[in-house]
Formats: structure tokens, sequence, C-alpha cells
């Protein structure tokens, strides 16, 4: 799974899993927290629309409606 980067704090930066991160203040979320226990999709809900946010064999994130 991808990683965060591991290049030090950043401005901004706090503690992985949601965390605000850089120097806008996005927050921040690792695969591996968003995929636990060995899933390879989530749903995100938007809009009224849910989205399936895939892992594929290639290691690769897909987004579908």
């Amino acid at each position: 799974m991808m990683r965060e980067s591991t290049n030090g704090p950043q401005a901004g930066e706090e503690s992985p899993g949601g965390a605000l991160s850089g120097p806008d203040l996005r927050p921040r979320f690792s695969t591996e927290d968003l995929f636990r226990a060995g899933r390879s999709e989530v749903c995100i809900d938007h809009n009224g629309m849910t989205y399936i946010l895939r892992i594929t064999r290639q290691n690769k994130l897909i987004l579908n409606k």
C-alpha cells in the first residue's frame, strides 16, 4: 500500500490518520488507515452519491461512481 512521505514533519503537519499536513493544511489520510483489515475498497458519500475507492492489483487507486 502507499505510504505517507517520510521526509519528516513539514509546516502544519501533525500525526497520521486525517491530520493536517503541508503548508496549505490539507487533511492527509494513509491508505493503511482507509483500507483497514486487508480491504481493497471503501465507500465515499458525496452530495447524495456513493463513490467507491479501490486499490487495483497493480497497487493503484481508482475512484468510481
